[in-house]
């Protein structure tokens, strides 16, 4: 019932307006008013009305006086700033990573990262971004600095949508799972320098491919 707001109704028009901004299903400046959300979800306008303000919070949307929300559109200095910013974060959450990470997590890493190998043989890259996800789960999981995961899974929420447009940049595919290769030997022989060096490496090329095809990726 739309003049009542459930206990819950906010929290699943914000997962739900979140999720469609995130996969690229709500494109980056298109206008998201309050009735066409309201009808889609079948939730009050006040109820969506609280939940562009949680978005607007996580800099997802722009609310707009008089326009109602637009989905958030990036500069490529804006990305370029959040990518050194979440270089400086996931530098140090590897090094804690590399001394606390389980002799079972590496296990489940090398085990995700052999079905990345699959899906990269096999050219399927909506399975191979989920077992990306999975993979970065798992490292983040075993780090115990939350304040610091916390933050890189909010910046990365913000470039997620272009994730798989990425992949797509000619010569991008074979350079990822290098990477995460690379990352899952440095982290098995425990070496910090090298675990630092390749993640350094892994996020520096992502910042170099979305400069090369900025208007490809963005567009």
């Amino acid at each position: 019932m739309k003049g009542e707001i459930m206990p819950n109704q906010m929290d699943f028009a914000y997962e739900e307006i979140r999720k469609k901004i995130i996969s690229g299903e709500y494109k980056p400046n298109e206008n998201l008013t309050e009735i066409f959300l309201s009808n889609s979800l079948n939730v009050s306008r006040n109820t969506i009305k609280k939940a562009l303000i949680k978005l607007e919070n996580e800099n997802l949307i722009v609310l707009e006086k008089n326009k109602g929300a637009r989905v958030k559109s990036f500069t490529l200095q804006e990305v370029l700033d959040y990518l050194e910013v979440r270089l400086a974060l996931e530098i140090l959450i590897i090094t804690k990573v590399v001394q606390e990470i389980t002799e079972e997590q590496l296990l489940k890493l090398s085990e995700v990262m052999e079905n990345m190998k699959k899906c990269f043989e096999e050219n399927n890259l909506v399975k191979y971004s989920e077992n990306n996800q999975i993979f970065h789960k798992i490292i983040y999981d075993s780090c115990s600095n939350k304040v610091a995961v916390k933050s890189v899974e909010i910046i990365k929420s913000q470039l997620n949508r272009y994730k798989l447009k990425t992949i797509l940049i000619p010569g991008r595919k074979n350079q990822s799972i290098n990477e995460h290769i690379s990352i899952v030997e440095a982290l098995k022989e425990r070496d910090v320098e090298k675990s630092q060096e390749m993640i350094k490496n892994h996020i520096e090329n992502i910042a170099k491919a979305l400069k090369d095809y900025y208007s490809f990726i963005f567009n």
